[in-house]
């Protein structure tokens, strides 16, 4: 039987303290799949374009939507061309409350909505609230994190946008309401 690939994480980011950050939180919280940090969407995409049809897919793409020259959101544009980005689970990042930005990015698939800096308490309650969508292995010293198939179509309601699981930092900035789907 083959052995089974572990998806790498990425995030993007273009302030290397939070890319930094991240990495810390990903470790506090003892992931195991590789993580590949990006300090441009350029960067990103190209990594995107890199990849074979036997690689796997990145189960968690940690994207800041505010950055130049190419933008988080433009970013996400240019990925949903491609058959990884559009399986890959977006979570978008941003330091301030870019309403349009972030309606912008569920409209493209991202799946939820985290305020920077990424902290492990983001990530457990990310892992937890997305369970429709991911997956946790233990495996001898941390935990390796799996997308589960045939998750990334499903237009099932987006876990922790509400409901008793949703903590301060997995919802819209204040005042802001999901868009409608059309």
């Amino acid at each position: 039987m083959e052995a089974k690939q572990v998806p790498p994480i990425l995030v993007v980011d273009d302030h290397p303290e939070d890319l930094l950050l991240a990495q810390r939180a990903l470790r506090q919280c003892k992931v195991l799949n590789p993580v590949h940090v990006f300090a441009r969407a350029e960067e990103c995409l190209q990594f995107f374009d890199s990849l074979s049809e036997r690689d796997p897919v990145p189960c968690i793409l940690f994207l800041d939507l505010v950055m130049t020259p190419m933008s988080g959101v433009q970013l996400l544009q240019a990925l949903r061309q491609k058959r990884a980005g559009r399986e890959a689970l977006v979570v978008m990042l941003s330091g301030m409350g870019d309403l349009k930005a972030v309606h912008e990015g569920y409209q493209l698939g991202a799946q939820t909505f985290l305020i920077k800096p990424l902290t492990s308490e983001d990530i457990l309650q990310l892992v937890a609230n997305l369970s429709r969508r991911l997956r946790c292995e233990k495996v001898n010293n941390g935990y390796v994190i799996y997308p589960i198939a045939n998750s990334a179509s499903s237009n099932a309601p987006r876990p922790g946008l509400a409901g008793p699981a949703e903590t301060r930092r997995d919802r819209l900035p204040q005042g802001a309401s999901e868009p409608s789907a059309n």
